[in-house]
């Protein structure tokens, strides 16, 4: 059952107004819902379809090249990690005006339209209706059924909709597109500047573009490994950190970039010499440690059972330095005598070594003296048999 916030995000070609991707899920608007748009929108959208149940062709849902300028409502973008946006892929950031959604109004009347769409597709299945008195009115988010899948699906019908058959009304005037007899619909549109090569942009590798719209950070490398989120990281591929020890030689000094996916520990890259070389755990473990956030959750326990099994420690050992002390107070009130010089400190010791021999010497005395008296009560006395 679908409950809680959840957040949407979407890609639209204002030029065309083709739908170019989109992201729904249980986070809330942030980079990392925004950065799950782009690549939905920069990528292949089959086998996503497949997995909702909806079997779709290429030619059904274009995908989009990238982008040259990306239009923000100061949500998503506005953040120092879009950075990647700017200098990976050159992607021009404009983020619009704080409380302005007329410089943006196709994409805000696109999400009213898919919104009032999905509801149309859910007519009569318990969809939330809005509460108009809180206090009498009965919160219908109690019995919902409605999942994010069935949500899913509706948007991804709501979307080829749109792109493949909803015709445009009210669209500029372009001449070309009349004078080839171009049919007012978002995906006839599309087509026909890609096929004409009119400002169509490059279309990246799935899994470059999967890393470059990752967080990156910026991390310090040394004979242990790479140390990034206090943990020390290596190259699955042993060649990969042969040259980073050849790296260390040279005394290289720059920091080594990082790209990771906080959701998933295993997509974890450096980038090197033009390439992405995946990371592995230097510290492995016998449980497999799923996210970033696991990780943390296991320093910050190991970190609490340190500080414990440090104050227990300092316990013990004050404990021990007190026990010393009165120890060595003992032997100073029975020893009255000041040791003045080097020579008076030497006879002590020697009277002391002299101390531990004789104790010693007893000691041997003493066992020799039970073993003989054993011995003597195991060997019987023939004399006092009465009977010899």
């Amino acid at each position: 059952m679908a409950s809680g916030r959840w957040g949407w995000s979407d890609g639209y070609d204002v030029f065309t107004r083709y739908i170019v991707g989109y992201y729904l899920g249980m986070r809330k608007e942030s980079y990392f819902s925004g950065n799950l748009a782009l690549l939905n929108a920069f990528s292949s959208k089959v086998e996503h379809c497949k997995n909702i149940g909806i079997e779709i062709s290429e030619e059904d849902w274009f995908t989009s090249p990238i982008c040259k300028k990306l239009v923000g409502d100061r949500g998503s973008m506005i953040s120092n990690k879009s950075d990647a946006l700017t200098q990976d892929l050159n992607i021009e950031l404009i983020n619009t005006r704080s409380q302005r959604p007329d410089e943006k109004p196709y994409v805000e009347r696109f999400l009213g339209t898919i919104q009032s769409r999905v509801k149309k597709y859910l007519k009569g299945q318990n969809v939330i209706p809005p509460m108009k008195n809180p206090r009498i009115d009965f919160d219908a988010r109690k019995s919902t059924w409605v999942t994010i899948k069935i949500l899913r699906y509706c948007i991804i019908k709501a979307i080829l909709s749109h792109n493949n058959v909803k015709p445009l009304k009210r669209y500029p005037y372009k001449k070309e597109l009349i004078d080839n007899e171009v049919t007012l619909r978002p995906k006839n549109i599309l087509e026909h500047y890609r096929n004409n090569n009119i400002s169509y942009g490059t279309i990246m590798p799935e899994r470059a573009l999967r890393i470059l719209l990752m967080e990156k950070r910026e991390c310090s490398f040394s004979k242990k490994g790479i140390y990034h989120e206090m943990e020390y990281f290596t190259a699955v591929n042993s060649l990969i950190n042969q040259k980073l020890e050849l790296l260390l030689g040279s005394k290289y000094k720059e920091k080594l970039i990082v790209y990771f996916d906080p959701l998933n520990l295993k997509d974890t890259y450096v980038s090197l010499e033009g390439d992405f070389h995946q990371l592995r755990l230097v510290k492995e473990t016998e449980d497999p440690i799923e996210d970033y956030l696991h990780l943390k959750a296991i320093q910050a326990y190991e970190a609490e059972q340190t500080k414990k099994n440090e104050h227990e420690y300092l316990e013990n050992e004050a404990k021990t330095i007190k026990e010393v002390g009165k120890l060595s107070d003992a032997v100073k009130d029975g020893n009255n005598k000041t040791k003045n010089n080097l020579k008076e400190v030497k006879k002590y010791q020697d009277l002391e070594i002299k101390e531990e021999f004789s104790k010693k010497n007893l000691n041997e005395l003493e066992e020799e003296s039970t073993k003989e008296q054993k011995n003597t009560k195991q060997k019987p006395n023939p004399f006092e048999n009465p009977l010899i």
